[in-house]
């Protein structure tokens, strides 16, 4: 009687071990498709016209760059991609100026180009790792949709504007660094998630939803004036007119 208890405890062991195998199994399989869901929506919906249509937009060839310049452009979207390419909106694209200059690529359009709220006039596609040098001109900055592949940028900005935002769906990055002149300003909306922010000479920023933020740095060439407010989760950088 001992040994059949034997027996029967070892054959329940067994059924548990194959049933356990069995639920890991399954975790495993679900697991990866979950993650080829994913990486398959990360690529459909990062490397094309970022949402619009690709009809109103005209690819222009370039060649690889590690500074982009960016002169007058009043409507520019960036988007983090593998390499670096450029579409501009058709009705605009006679009027862009391509200037490629060793490892720098300049661009600029001129006053005649206003853009307009459903269509950036250039969409530009970046590596991580570029800078990008912004002279009078509104930059959205789309981030990258995969936590484990996030982008890194540094941006100059005179007399221009930085909006990142994330509509429906979470966007990262690992360090963004930028550096204001010339009454620049800086916005970060809610699901927008930087590993490392560092701001310097940015008198004007509403950091919406600064738990998204691990690290924040900011440095004055002069702060006599300047004010750095955390109410809930928004940060309000600013100073007195």
């Amino acid at each position: 009687m001992k040994q059949q208890g034997e027996i029967k405890f070892k054959e329940r062991v067994k059924a548990s071990n194959i049933i356990l195998l069995g639920l890991v199994a399954a975790s495993f399989v679900l697991t990866g498709l979950t993650t080829v869901t994913i990486n398959v929506k990360f690529r459909n919906k990062d490397y094309h016209s970022s949402n619009n249509d690709e009809l109103k937009y005209e690819r222009i060839p370039v060649k690889d760059a590690k500074v982009v310049s960016l002169s007058n452009l009043p409507n520019c979207r960036i988007v983090a991609s593998d390499s670096l390419r450029l579409r501009a909106a058709r009705e605009y694209v006679s009027s862009f100026r391509v200037a490629p200059s060793n490892d720098t690529l300049r661009l600029s359009a001129p006053a005649c180009c206003p853009g307009k709220e459903d269509v950036n006039t250039l969409v530009l596609y970046l590596p991580s790792g570029t800078v990008v040098v912004s002279d009078s001109s509104n930059i959205d900055l789309k981030g990258g949709h995969d936590f484990l592949k996030r982008p890194s940028f540094s941006f100059f900005l005179k007399r221009s504007h930085l909006t990142s935002e994330a509509v429906g769906r979470h966007a990262f990055f690992e360090n963004l660094s930028i550096e204001g002149s010339g009454n620049s300003s800086v916005t970060i909306s809610e699901w927008v998630h930087i590993i490392k922010l560092d701001l310097s000479n940015v008198y004007d920023a509403a950091l919406q939803g600064g738990f998204s933020i691990q690290a924040l740095k900011t440095s004055f060439t002069i702060d006599s004036n300047v004010t750095v407010v955390q109410e809930n989760n928004r940060i309000t950088i600013g100073s007195p007119k």
